[in-house]
């Protein structure tokens, strides 16, 4: 298993239940944690999409992910490079579709995953927009994920995407 939280399992005696927990993953449940089992570097180099996973897995829970684990996945990131386009779309909609779609794409921006993912979205950081917005574009852009009322993950990432353009067709008038 990837992670603590996942790690666990039932084991069937007869009648009775027992929950099996080699790597303190029931404390790091109560805790609202994501931790890597043993090294995550390690566990990233093994396979770089368990980044993306434990970035699905807190955003599906509203859990943080532990200071190791999550550095390891800033060190880690170029390595999702690595990983077939289709998973990494497939684990990217799995994170837009989760109960905390806004806080997964703020990991996966504050990480350095979503230079591999869409990188466009990137281009939007510090852009200032006129009128009525006070945010950024990007800040615009994320806060329309986490308050788009559908839970449909196209819907959803139409919502975050939908200013997309901006950074490139951005004009000032001269006065």
């Amino acid at each position: 298993r990837d992670f603590t939280v996942n790690a666990m399992e039932v084991g069937l005696d007869d009648s009775r239940f027992e929950l099996v927990d080699l790597v303190g993953g029931l404390s790091d449940f109560e805790k609202g944690l994501i931790r890597a089992v043993g090294d995550p570097e390690k566990r990233f180099g093994e396979d770089a999409l368990r980044m993306m996973r434990a970035i699905r897995i807190a955003a599906k829970l509203g859990f943080l992910i532990e200071g190791e684990t999550l550095k390891a996945i800033s060190t880690k990131a170029g390595l999702l490079s690595n990983i077939s386009k289709e998973r990494v779309r497939d684990e990217f909609m799995k994170i837009i579709g989760s109960d905390y779609p806004a806080d997964g794409v703020g990991l996966l921006i504050s990480t350095g995953l979503m230079e591999h993912i869409v990188p466009e979205i990137l281009e939007a950081r510090g852009v200032i927009q006129g009128g009525h917005h006070t945010l950024t574009v990007l800040d615009h852009m994320i806060e329309s994920l986490r308050n788009c009322s559908s839970p449909d993950p196209i819907v959803r990432f139409a919502s975050l995407i939908h200013d997309v353009g901006k950074p490139k067709s951005q004009r000032f008038k001269c006065r």
